[in-house]
């Protein structure tokens, strides 16, 4: 049995059918998954991947989970500039990558530049939000910014899906089954990073309430994004 049908297999609700949300995510194949179920301690721990360190100060953990298919799962709150580091995650520009991330918060919640991720390496790449939008900031050579959406779209206190393909400098933003935005960015971006979520330095965070953080080495379909919305849905 492949990783990836065990971890289906793994998550099998009592009464014998497979619980939707954590099926849907295994049969994309991601190369790293970190549910954020985490109880206690600074070890963010992969359902699939390596495993990552979340800062060992004003994270909440064991908070309830953000995807209504998935009750027994858990979340985090990120607070006063904590943050959260995954495992290295290698990904290719050329063939293509995803990332999934559920989150919810407000515009209280966002200090400085506000990031909700950052790949950490020479050439960075940023989701970042501004005064008005949700941007991607391609920080290599000539800083590039592309807006995703309003950041009202997503600061508004719901819980939200959310998904950004890269593939040969063209990005797509989904949030839930919506697709925002379609753009190409010319910038060239390093080929593996620790991605960082929640904070970018010092006085410039997102907090809020992170969960389901999923990366995926190929370019998920506008299909597959609506399937696994209706499986967050429930």
């Amino acid at each position: 049995m492949s990783p990836f049908g065990a971890i289906a297999s793994h998550y099998v609700a009592s009464g014998g059918g497979p619980a939707s949300w954590n099926d849907a995510v295994a049969a994309l194949s991601p190369s790293a998954w970190y549910k954020m179920d985490e109880a206690s301690g600074t070890t963010l721990v992969a359902a699939v991947g390596s495993n990552g360190v979340t800062a060992a100060s004003n994270i909440t953990h064991n908070q309830p989970s953000l995807v209504p298919s998935d009750a027994s799962g858990k979340s985090k709150i990120s607070a006063s500039g904590a943050q959260i580091d995954t495992g290295t995650i290698a990904y290719d520009f050329s063939t293509g990558f995803t990332v999934i991330w559920v989150y919810k918060g407000s515009t209280s919640d966002v200090a400085g530049n506000g990031e909700v991720f950052r790949t950490i390496s020479v050439n960075h790449l940023a989701v970042r939000v501004t005064a008005t939008d949700l941007i991607l900031a391609a920080l290599s050579g000539t800083t590039r910014t592309d807006a995703l959406c309003a950041r009202g779209d997503l600061l508004d206190s719901a819980a939200h899906m959310c998904t950004l393909t890269l593939v040969n400098n063209e990005q797509k933003f989904y949030l839930g089954s919506t697709l925002k935005s379609t753009f190409t960015n010319a910038a060239t971006m390093s080929n593996s990073s620790v991605i960082r979520f929640a904070r970018s330095g010092a006085g410039n965070y997102l907090s809020g309430n992170y969960d389901e953080l999923i990366f995926v080495p190929s370019v998920v379909t506008s299909t597959q994004v609506n399937t696994l919305y209706s499986s967050f849905t429930g």
